[in-house]
């Protein structure tokens, strides 16, 4: 080996030099990125825990073992309990053993999808303890945490309370059922169909009837809605689609009458529908198939035989009738089902002008689209439109006309039908919405009633018997009429709620037999204030009375008696110490005018309206906290409305209440 010169010293202690500086940069800049990257990692992990710590959703986090590593505190929102609470908790612990099995098979089917290197959430629902006992529906998504090097660590989770989703599912169904049997005994098939701006179609429901119509599977239209279309005569398509569009565009109701071919066989649907608009261009439209083969056919047998046209017009089942194009002020003809349907005899009908059983509006449209009949232009081939009957009565009529050779003249040629009864239907499915939450509330409070009113009164008995029977078996006898004074009373407020709670169910149920008898009315008011005179002696309320000797009115004794005690029971509760209650009979030509009248708490305005609604009904303690229902003027509302009389209160919070109410006198027993 050669000694190196000088320069070639210095040289390679340049190069050394050079490379020094360049590993100190390189060591200094892996030292700073390390630092941000850790600064960065407490960062996101503050802002991860500032998220799970203020959404309503539950995060959490599992080891390897399943055991809780970390529970965000809105599982007190949730569960009841705090997060140190739940942290000491297994899973299985969270839940009844159904939901532990659906865990469980989320469990394993998430180790399938580990072991294909597949890290994709899993979502369940499941059900999930309170800390007071009761369940709640929960929806959980977990997934397995991987660390940089993509080792499986734990598992991260989310909890969301779907209780509201559920129990609004459960009512959403149960109405579908309601619907379901009710669409079940119409004639007509039933669909809802979605259209979106962009024209692409859907079906949401057609019914079974439906269904036989276009002689389809549900399951195959649900799927493809196309499986409809192709049934669309060949020369319907373009207008059938063009008239889909036109109300899409404008949101207006849509009509139509046109052929289908099912199987080999041409077949004439009328079919109406009415949109409704839920925004982002979606829409439902909710409609009625009606196969109107019969009807067509009918007309087209009649535009070709004129000789047979007056036997066929009178066995067909649709409204007939001829009217000169020339003069419109006389019928031509009308058949055996017009006269049906108007109540007017073919002998009356000449005498008539066509647009008398018109109302304005229907006699406007059907002179307009006549005269664009006569004129060539182009009009609907039906329409609807209304009558007004010799007897007095509004009927919806599917009208359509033509213009055809009558009697050696050019006619009109009209049909109809008869829509009332179908309108009416329309009308029934969406009030039966309504009267089923009104159904469903006078459930909820029959229950509350039963549930909490009347099991109070029992702990009362049960509570102070316990104790009774224990202080006579001491032989301590100090207070036990005080006991026994609690016991009757309990006993009694329960006797009372189960005679209303049981006149109401009969109300109901149409099983209260109705009796009515004649009755000095004064009589019945003096019995009912013996029966409750202690109640108000034990308040020093005196009564007052305005009421003529003989009174005599025709009704139910024994429902007016429990209207007159439910009344007079309520002045004594919501009266002071002192008080009185005055009661005034006032007899006019046709009615008796029955008023109790209170100088207690009152009544705040925005309750009046409320107190004989079953559904918005609340009952107030009394002045000695006397407990109540609120079902007492229910009754009292039914009863009344029994005997065709009316019931209301006056009240000013702090001076009082008058309840009124009416009945027929003797004499007016109509």
């Amino acid at each position: 080996m050669q000694d190196k010169t000088k320069e070639e010293i210095l040289k390679e202690l340049q190069e050394l030099r050079a490379a020094y500086h360049s590993l100190k940069s390189l060591y200094e800049e892996d030292i700073n990125n390390r630092n941000q990257s850790k600064e960065a990692f407490s960062q996101g992990e503050s802002k991860y825990r500032l998220l799970a710590e203020n959404i309503s959703d539950v995060i959490w986090t599992l080891d390897n073992d399943y055991c809780f590593t970390y529970i965000s505190p809105s599982i007190y929102q949730l569960r009841g309990i705090t997060s140190e609470e739940a942290i000491r908790e297994s899973i299985q612990d969270t839940m009844p053993p159904h939901s532990q099995e659906v865990v469980q098979k989320a469990i394993a089917k998430g180790k399938e999808n580990e072991k294909a290197k597949n890290y994709v959430p899993v979502k369940v629902e499941i059900e999930q303890y309170h800390k007071d006992g009761h369940l709640i529906w929960v929806e959980i998504t977990i997934r397995a945490m991987l660390d940089d090097h993509g080792k499986k660590i734990g598992y991260v989770g989310i909890s969301r309370d779907i209780t509201e989703n559920k129990q609004t599912e459960k009512a959403l169904n149960e109405s579908l059922n309601l619907f379901n049997g009710l669409i079940k005994k119409v004639p007509v098939g039933i669909y809802i169909l979605c259209i979106r701006a962009d024209m692409q179609m859907e079906f949401e429901y057609v019914s079974d009837r439906w269904c036989e119509i276009h002689q389809v599977k549900r399951e195959d239209v649900l799927t493809d809605i196309s499986n409809v279309l192709r049934m669309l005569h060949k020369d319907e398509i373009e207008n059938f689609l063009k008239l889909n569009e036109e109300v899409v565009r404008d949101q207006k109701n849509f009509l139509w009458e046109g052929r289908f071919v099912i199987e080999g066989e041409i077949r004439w649907f009328r079919i109406e529908s009415v949109p409704v608009n839920y925004g982002n261009d979606y829409i439902r439209w909710y409609g009625v198939v009606q196969d109107v083969t019969k009807r067509k056919q009918s007309e087209l047998a009649l535009r070709q035989s004129e000789q047979n046209f007056r036997t066929l017009a009178d066995m067909a089942k649709i409204i007939i009738s001829i009217v000169s194009v020339e003069n419109r002020e006389k019928y031509l003809y009308v058949n055996d089902e017009w006269t049906n349907t108007l109540e007017y005899s073919k002998k009356e009908a000449q005498e008539l002008n066509p647009i008398d059983v018109l109302t304005p509006e229907s006699n406007q449209q059907v002179m307009e689209f006549a005269d664009k009949r006569v004129q060539g232009l182009k009009v609907p081939s039906s329409y609807e439109i209304t009558v007004v009957t010799k007897s007095g009565k509004l009927k919806y009529l599917d009208f359509s006309s033509t213009i055809i050779n009558f009697d050696n003249q050019k006619a009109f040629l009209t049909t109809a039908i008869d829509i009332t009864e179908h309108k009416k239907l329309l009308k029934a499915l969406s009030e039966s919405e309504s009267n089923l939450r009104e159904l469903n509330a006078q459930k909820d409070k029959f229950f509350s009633i039963i549930a909490h009113d009347l099991k109070n009164p029992f702990n009362a008995i049960l509570g102070f018997s316990e104790l009774l029977v224990e202080q006579i078996n001491e032989r301590n006898y100090t207070g036990i009429d005080q006991y026994a004074t609690v016991i009757k009373q309990s006993s009694q407020r329960a006797f009372d709620l189960l005679i209303n709670l049981l006149e109401w169910a009969r109300a109901q149920t149409d099983t209260l037999v109705f009796d009515p008898e004649s009755f000095n009315l004064k009589d019945l008011i003096n019995e009912n204030i013996t029966i409750l005179s202690s109640n108000a002696n034990q308040k020093a309320i005196t009564f007052n009375q305005d009421i003529p000797d003989e009174v005599f009115v025709f009704a139910d004794k024994q429902m007016i008696s429990v209207v007159l005690r439910n009344l007079i029971s309520n002045a004594i509760k919501f009266t002071q110490k002192g008080g009185e209650i005055n009661i005034s009979v006032k007899k006019s030509e046709k009615e008796i005018l029955i008023s109790v009248i209170d100088n207690g708490i009152g009544i705040e305005p925005e309750r009046i309206q409320n107190l004989f609604h079953i559904n918005k009904s609340i009952s107030t303690p009394g002045t000695n906290n006397e407990q109540g229902t609120g079902l007492g003027l229910i009754l009292c509302k039914e009863f009344v409305e029994k005997h065709s009389g009316k019931i209301w209160a006056e009240s000013k919070p702090g001076k009082g209440t008058v309840f009124y109410f009416t009945l027929h006198s003797e004499v007016d027993r109509k």
